[in-house]
């Protein structure tokens, strides 16, 4: 018997509707990540790419390419990644999709990090930042927000560990931050104590204003 994706998709199909086919190779793709099948997600998010390539669907070629994007980092395949999520960007910036460009950018930045791209991943967060900020997408920055912070602890910078906690601050008292984001601050500051303590950082600094620094 069918699962619901695979009706869903024959259903698209027989209708001869591409962006409904692909749209539906996704959402599968999701249904299929979450459960932990992997492969069969993967194959998924392809197919929803190929057909969004074929058919010239930005919109469902972006998010199959993010979705992939996103699939490479939790395998921690993250050269794979970076190149899925640039690609992403291209097309994003193609539609003139502001929010998911700037939300995008964070998710690049990740992956820069993951691999020590240190000046790359700052580079990407910022430019989320500031994308998302134009747009008054205040999550964004938020998140933003975390990831320098992070990307400061995790090269050692000593020199911007006030910038860091100021960051972290900021993002932690903004009534927008979720649970999720908030408990990540959380997080950061109790994995960071001793290390803010050696280098005479106090975590009661008060948030900075400047969050987009040259």
């Amino acid at each position: 018997a069918l699962s619901y994706g695979e009706r869903t998709i024959e259903v698209a199909k027989k209708a001869n509707n591409h962006h409904a086919t692909a749209t539906a190779y996704i959402n599968t793709g999701i249904i299929n990540a979450m459960q932990g099948k992997m492969p069969e997600a993967r194959d998924s998010f392809t197919n929803a790419m190929a057909l969004s390539e074929e058919h010239n669907l930005d919109s469902t070629l972006s998010a199959s390419l993010i979705s992939l994007g996103i699939l490479s980092t939790m395998t921690e395949a993250f050269e794979e990644a970076k190149k899925l999520f640039s690609r992403a960007m291209t097309v994003l910036k193609r539609e003139g999709n502001l929010s998911n460009v700037a939300a995008c950018a964070l998710s690049l930045g990740d992956t820069h990090l993951a691999l020590e791209e240190y000046d790359d991943a700052f580079r990407q967060y910022h430019h989320g930042m500031k994308t998302a900020g134009a747009i008054g997408v205040a999550s964004i920055v938020l998140n933003g927000m975390i990831s320098i912070a992070h990307s400061i602890f995790k090269q050692e910078q000593s020199e911007k560990y006030t910038w860091a906690v100021q960051l972290l601050h900021m993002a932690n008292l903004h009534p927008l931050t979720d649970y999720d984001n908030r408990h990540k601050v959380d997080s950061f500051f109790d994995t960071y104590k001793e290390t803010l303590q050696n280098a005479d950082v106090s975590i009661d600094i008060p948030p900075s204003i400047d969050i987009y620094p040259d």
